[in-house]
């Protein structure tokens, strides 16, 4: 649990604190100031609202304060063509350059995955980057054994069906579990704890999105994410903290195509209310 500190030589009384708090940590004091409320440090989540919202910079957050945020101004956001242009140029990538992506290139996406907002800021979620093609390819091979378990063992035949498609491309010589990625990046929590596949996946997108930024290819990985629930080969490879579930994946690297159009969608289904 955070400490909560406001510095009264700073504070101006403007009551940011006050209105931006989700739990109501703070109240006005009738000398015109704000203080915490009693039991304040235990609830707190460490959101950063109090931090980020005082124009003063009087709040500090346990460890942190006004010196440790960098300045948040309109002026260091890109136009919303720019943003909606990111977001309708991003594809798939199933193809890709056979370089693989160094560990300081992953650890700037992590880093921008960092930003994801979590439940009651909770922060569970944890990474597997593999930066080997040949670590890549270990895992593709034990998805493998998984879908020969499933084709040996799944009732529903279109369960069966879709392992043996997958199957028997994989024995023809063909990738299409990893699509041959260099990288390889998995997201995992608690399993006990709520939210834990939605945290996962927003973490996820923000890093599929500053991956799209800087000219680089992603695929989500869902028969990683499904392997590494069903076949314990794969989720003793992966050496999953205990209690730990994977909650979804990214194959990463630089795409070998270009792509020189946006294909149009489906018009989008929207009630009105």
């Amino acid at each position: 649990m955070p400490t909560l500190k406001i510095d009264y030589d700073r504070c101006s009384g403007d009551g940011a604190c006050v209105r931006v708090c989700p739990a109501k940590l703070y109240v006005m004091g009738d000398d015109g100031f704000p203080r915490t409320v009693e039991g304040a440090e235990s609830s707190c989540i460490a959101c950063g609202h109090c931090l980020a919202a005082c124009p003063e910079g009087a709040i500090g957050v346990g460890r942190w304060t006004a010196a440790d945020c960098p300045p948040a101004t309109p002026l260091d956001l890109p136009e919303p063509k720019a943003v909606d242009r990111l977001l309708h140029s991003r594809r798939s990538v199933r193809a890709y350059a056979p370089k693989p992506l160094s560990r300081e290139e992953i650890a700037e996406l992590l880093h921008a995955a960092r930003a994801a907002p979590t439940a009651v800021n909770r922060r569970a979620v944890r990474w597997i980057a593999f930066t080997e093609r040949t670590s890549v390819a270990d895992v593709a091979r034990l998805c493998a054994g998984w879908l020969g378990n499933v084709m040996e063992q799944a009732e529903d035949e279109g369960r069966r069906a879709f392992a043996r498609f997958f199957l028997e491309r994989w024995q023809e010589g063909e990738d299409l579990i990893c699509r041959g990625a260099p990288n390889l990046v998995l997201a995992h929590a608690p399993s006990d704890q709520a939210h834990m596949a939605q945290d996962a996946a927003i973490a996820l997108t923000h890093l599929d999105l500053a991956a799209q930024a800087r000219g680089l290819g992603t695929c989500w990985a869902g028969l990683v994410t499904s392997a590494a629930s069903e076949f314990p080969e794969l989720a003793a490879y992966l050496e999953l903290p205990e209690g730990h579930a994977v909650y979804g994946g990214l194959m990463l690297g630089r795409p070998a195509l270009r792509y020189h159009r946006l294909p149009p969608r489906p018009d989008l289904p929207v009630r009105w209310r």
